[in-house]
Parts: C-alpha cells; structure tokens; sequence
C-alpha cells in the first residue's frame, strides 16, 4: 500500500508553528492551500513504526510516498513519481535532485481542501493509483484529476468526520477504515475488464459530481444560506407589520 509523508517532514499549525509530521492530531489547525489555516478531520493512513520508501525532493526535503501528489507549478498536482528534475513547485523553488529514502513513521493527515502545506510547499491528501495526473481506463486518458476524483471520493467521511464531528474507526494496520475500504474498492475495479470499469464508473461519476456540489453549496456557504433566509424572514415580519 502507498505511504504518504515521512515523520522528517514538518508543517505549521495554528499556535504551535514549525513542528514535525508525527506531531499532527485531529483537530489542530494546519497550513493548507491558499495560506489558510484548516482542521485536520483525519487521517488515511497513521503509523509511527511502519518502515517505508520515499522521495526526497531536494532542495525543498520534502519526503513523500511515490504515489502521493504535490503540487507543481504549470502541471498542478502530480504523483512524486513524475516530479522531474526543473519541475517548480508551488512556493517557485526549482527541483534540483529527488533521492530515495527509507524512514519510520507514515502520516497522510486530511483537511477540508485536500491540501496541506508541507516544508512550505503546497502538497496534496492524496495519492494517484496509476502513476499519473488523471484517471486511466484501458488506453484511454479521461480528463480527470486524481486530486478531483479523491477529493470527491472523500465527501461522504468528509461530512461525516469534519462537518458532524464523528470520528473514524482506525484499523491494526494504521489505516482508517473508510480510506482502506475506498482504496481496495477502487485498486479491484481498476483491475477488471474495460466494460466492466466504464459501466461501474459512470454512474460513480455522476454521484461523486453530486456530492461534490451537494457539499459546496450546501456546506460551505450554509452561513450565507442562513443569512439570506434570516433576512427574507425579518423582511416578511416588517412587511405584514406594516399592512397590519
């Protein structure tokens, strides 16, 4: 399975500044996209004995499972694996070498946007299973994201862990279980004969397109939303007063 970010990473939380990767916890404020701070909901994955593989990107030292998506410059989110040498990442700074290193401890913390910046770069939650930008189906490239299909995929424990408070069940292996079970479902269906991925995928489109809607105009702008009723309510209240 791929392993997001090494313990030798570090971040910025709200109040606490600088710290190391292993010292994330749900519910602290971390630097994300766009300079804003948001509220780690979760994690995918969580193992501070786990022995793994990842690439180090020098100058930056940002340390990252080859699967996991960062940030470049003119190309968007891409897997580390096709990071190359000359690739600028989001704070401008110009890959110069990307090494290979062993380290103990995995961490892929989750936030709203599914972004978080790391070493001061802006990397993704999420990890691309093909070794590319955007979905593959047989030999045909569909345009879209694996940030936008994951990001997607995660609306439902987003709502459930970030917006009702719930907290997920974590399995022995470091996994949570949501994120497990997405991973094997998806590694199964891209497995299978080309009809049977084109008929499974479609309406998975179409329902992750919903979802994704559903939770940015419901959700995000539910404040908006309560302002605007409150005010038609209390224009409604005057203008019957007034006929009164």
């Amino acid at each position: 399975h791929p392993f997001p970010f090494s313990a030798n990473n570090f971040v910025v939380i709200e109040g606490k500044g600088v710290v190391s990767m292993d010292k994330i916890r749900v519910g602290h404020e971390v630097l994300s996209k766009g300079n804003t701070f948001e509220r780690v909901y979760g994690f995918g994955h969580r193992d501070e004995s786990k022995l793994a593989i990842f690439l180090q990107l020098l100058p930056s030292k940002i340390e990252l499972s080859p699967e996991h998506m960062i940030f470049v410059q003119d190309k968007g989110f891409l897997p580390a694996s096709n990071v190359k040498a000359g690739d600028r990442l989001s704070d401008g700074s110009e890959v110069e070498r990307i090494l290979k290193v062993v380290r103990r401890g995995v961490y892929a913390p989750f936030t709203p946007s599914g972004t978080i910046v790391v070493n001061y770069v802006v990397a993704s939650n999420y990890i691309s299973l093909q070794n590319s930008r955007s979905l593959q189906v047989g030999s045909i490239e569909i345009p879209l994201s694996y940030q936008w299909l994951c990001h997607s995929f995660q609306t439902l424990h987003r709502i459930w862990c970030h917006w009702l408070g719930v907290s997920d069940k974590v399995l022995e292996n470091g996994f949570s279980s949501w994120s497990y079970s997405a991973y094997r479902a998806v590694v199964w269906l891209l497995k299978q004969h080309l009809t049977v991925v084109l008929v499974l995928l479609s309406p998975t489109l179409v329902l992750l397109t919903m979802l994704a809607c559903f939770e940015s105009v419901i959700l995000y702008h539910l404040s908006g939303v309560v302002v605007i009723v409150v005010v038609f309510v209390l224009w409604q209240s005057r203008k019957t007063k007034q006929n009164i």
